[in-house]
């Protein structure tokens, strides 16, 4: 068995075998920096010993009995037992929790561990091979021990601030949270400092003893749950019901907000010019809040212009209101004769005579909507159709669990929704805003009026729709409908859903 261990130590130390196998693993760890692919094994301590076993190789045979040779011999096997630790640490920690999908060990903790072990191998080795007295080597050391103890009172303290973190874990990497005006993601807690990257993508290192000293807001204890407030002003004039009805449909029509806790609105105050809501929802991930909040305020302007609630300017706005309610009156105006033209171009309304048309101009609402709003939503009721006046907006359609997918992109004079506004029919698509858009909309309400006055013309309607269908679904490969029995079963629905005889 001797034999063939030192038969194994004579192959394993020559110069070629040694220098073969450094080179091998430098390579390595040079190609899994760059290659994604290759798992990251900390090679450097191994690297290390056997650069010193092919020195040790290459020394002369007359000093291998000398003092140089007995230390350099010390020292190779503390390398080796450090290298086995680490690897085995990086193999039964590291990439355990990486595989296990779990945050990696804090830093600070790994290198108290890591030194901990290096420094109990370091101990035995050179009791065992060494011989030296490591008592009084301890004795003799204990002033300068205290001497560099004061020097480094500030960095010991950071240390110990560092390792009393660990200990209570206040925060985790990968938690968010505010400390002083800092605020930010936890990505690194080091022996000296903290590392937190902000919003701004600027990375901040906060003192451990500040942070032991002070208070930490954390944004991901003890859940990633938060509820968000945004405070907005309407006028005196807006019944709160309303108001309540408008804000609440737009925090649950964003994905990002939970529906547990459900959405609720406060109302806050009554100040000298308007009435003070505050709209509290719940979201996860602290990450997401300044972009939520900002694509939420940015859709409750247009949710409320649509509703016809005004933001109210401060109280010396009143001076001139009479000039912009004049001004507000001639571009309504302007706008009302633009979508009596787009009217004309809406193939389904050709039945009706002009005078209707221009009814429906003067009645319909004038809605506008930001970027990336539903106008419908594929399977909401409905019973408006909508036509494009300025801007554009993308047809999703989801089918199954699968994500929605885009079908179209409509422009002005395009319209959509004619099915629900004529029989109530569920929106068998999505439609979203690209960009700032404005649509006209006319309602079940509007169009009833010119149906009870002219029942007849339901049946011409009825013509229109079937071909419209027809031509839909000729552009997506369906097979076309013969158009009279279509149409004969359309006019039924259009009767029923307006109560008509």
């Amino acid at each position: 068995m001797g034999e063939t261990l030192s038969m194994w130590q004579a192959f394993l130390f020559q110069p070629l075998v040694l220098g073969g196998a450094i080179f091998l693993l430098i390579i390595y760890r040079y190609a899994s920096a760059k290659i994604r692919r290759l798992p990251v094994i900390p090679l450097g301590l191994l690297i290390l010993y056997l650069l010193l076993r092919l020195v040790m190789v290459a020394m002369p045979e007359r000093i291998e009995e000398a003092r140089l040779y007995r230390w350099a011999d010390v020292v190779a096997a503390i390398l080796l037992y450090c290298a086995i630790v680490r690897l085995l640490f990086a193999l039964l920690v590291d990439y355990l929790r990486q595989w296990r999908r779990k945050p990696p060990v804090p830093k600070i903790t790994r290198d108290f561990i890591l030194l901990a072990a290096y420094a109990l191998i370091a101990v035995v080795m050179l009791r065992t091979r060494g011989n030296v007295n490591l008592l009084g080597l301890v004795t003799t050391s204990a002033v300068l021990t205290a001497i560099l103890g004061l020097a480094a009172q500030n960095t010991l303290g950071n240390l110990f601030a560092g390792l009393s973190i660990q200990m209570e874990r206040p925060y985790r990497i990968g938690d968010w949270i505010r400390f002083g005006e800092q605020e930010g993601r936890v990505i690194g807690i080091g022996w000296k400092s903290t590392r937190i990257r902000t919003f701004e993508d600027e990375l901040v290192f906060i003192p451990n003893l500040d942070i032991a000293k002070s208070t930490v807001k954390n944004y991901s204890r003890p859940t990633p749950k938060h509820i968000m407030r945004i405070e907005v002003g309407v006028e005196y004039g807006a019944a709160p019901d309303r108001v309540r009805q408008v804000l609440l449909e737009i925090a649950g029509q964003d994905p990002r907000v939970l529906k547990n806790p459900s959405p609720e609105l406060r109302t806050m105050d009554y100040g000298d010019f308007a009435i003070s809501y505050q709209l509290r929802f719940a979201y996860e991930d602290y990450g997401i809040s300044q972009k939520l909040k900002a694509d939420i305020t940015n859709r409750i302007w247009y949710a409320l212009r649509r509703a016809g609630i005004r933001i109210p300017f401060p109280i010396r706005d009143v001076h001139h209101r009479h000039v912009e309610r004049q001004f507000e009156t001639r571009q309504l105006e302007k706008v009302r004769e633009s979508a009596r033209l787009d009217l004309d171009r809406v193939p389904i309304l050709e039945p009706l005579s002009s005078e209707e048309r221009t009814t429906l101009a003067q009645g319909m609402a004038i809605e506008e909507y930001g970027d990336g709003e539903a106008v419908v939503r594929q399977g909401r009721p409905g019973d408006s159709l909508y036509i494009v006046h300025r801007g554009a907006c993308d047809v999703m359609v989801q089918v199954g669990e699968a994500p929605p997918s885009k079908v179209a992109t409509l422009a002005p004079p395009a319209f959509f929704g004619e099915m629900s506004l004529l029989t109530g029919e569920a929106r068998t698509a999505t439609v979203r805003a690209k960009g700032e858009i404005t649509v006209f909309s006319i309602g079940k309400g509007l169009f009833s009026e010119i149906l009870a006055a002219n029942p007849g013309v339901s049946d011409e309607l009825a013509r229109a729709l079937a071909k419209r269908q027809n031509e839909l679904a000729e552009l997506a490969g369906r097979q076309r409908e013969d158009e009279a029995k279509q149409a004969s079963r359309l006019v039924k629905r259009i009767k029923a859903f307006f109560g008509i005889k």
